[in-house]
């Protein structure tokens, strides 16, 4: 699934996590203490501001991921209750169409997009389900 997490899509955006992480832990900061991390992500983001990641970069890693797994084995997984930080132009679902716009004009066809909007989830869904009838029918 193509997440859209800033670290998973730009290395500028992992370097600057990697520098976070490595602030915190100097701090002895835990990841769970939230006000504690919020506080030293925004100290740590006055002095090294937090790069953004773009609808462009998120393209890039669809287009990797179907390189390396095939238009079969591509979705959406945007991440949007993962993070803090969504990439420039993919706010919110009312960006996909953006995104789709971006792959189009990269080569990918209609029928490329609608597998990763959505159709290969409901194929892999489908294919589940039929496998779970096969089982019981066999029990």
């Amino acid at each position: 699934m193509v997440a859209f997490v800033p670290p998973f899509v730009s290395l500028e955006c992992q370097e600057w996590e990697i520098g976070l992480l490595a602030e915190m832990q100097r701090q002895g900061v835990a990841w769970s203490d939230l006000p504690k991390r919020t506080k030293a992500q925004s100290d740590y983001a006055a002095r090294y501001p937090r790069p953004r990641a773009t609808l462009t970069q998120v393209a890039d890693h669809a287009d990797h991921i179907r390189e390396v797994a095939g238009i079969s084995h591509v979705g959406i997984g945007s991440d949007f209750d993962g993070t803090d930080e969504m990439p420039d132009g993919l706010q919110d679902v009312s960006c996909y169409p953006a995104l789709v716009a971006e792959l189009l004009d990269r080569g990918w066809s209609e029928d490329d997009c609608a597998q990763l909007g959505g159709g290969n989830v409901i194929r892999v869904i489908r294919d589940a389900e039929d496998f779970s009838r096969e089982m019981a029918a066999i029990a």
